[in-house]
């Protein structure tokens, strides 16, 4: 269950800038970007996160720690990084 959800975009003289969160069971995934809007949109996404509760079912019980980083072209988005699995049970 997540509690809150924040996302603030702002594209300002041809730029764009993004920052947010997921917030849950007192644990945040931090997502930042930036980048030019044109001739291309473009840019860098960042998410991370440590013992994030991906999910709590009776059946799983997943925590994440994800450090990745989106890197968006014209046709192309490539993704880096590591998801770590810090805990996980499944019945």
């Amino acid at each position: 269950d997540l509690d809150s959800i924040d996302c603030t975009l702002i594209g300002k003289s041809n730029r764009w800038e993004a920052t947010g969160s997921l917030s849950s069971a007192g644990k945040k995934l931090l997502l930042q970007g930036k980048g030019p809007l044109t001739p291309h949109f473009l840019g860098t996404i960042s998410l991370k996160g440590s013992d994030f509760p991906l999910s709590k079912t009776q059946e799983y019980q997943i925590n994440v720690s994800p450090q990745l980083t989106f890197n968006i072209k014209p046709s192309t988005v490539h993704i880096s990084g590591s998801i770590l699995v810090p805990n996980a049970q499944i019945k």
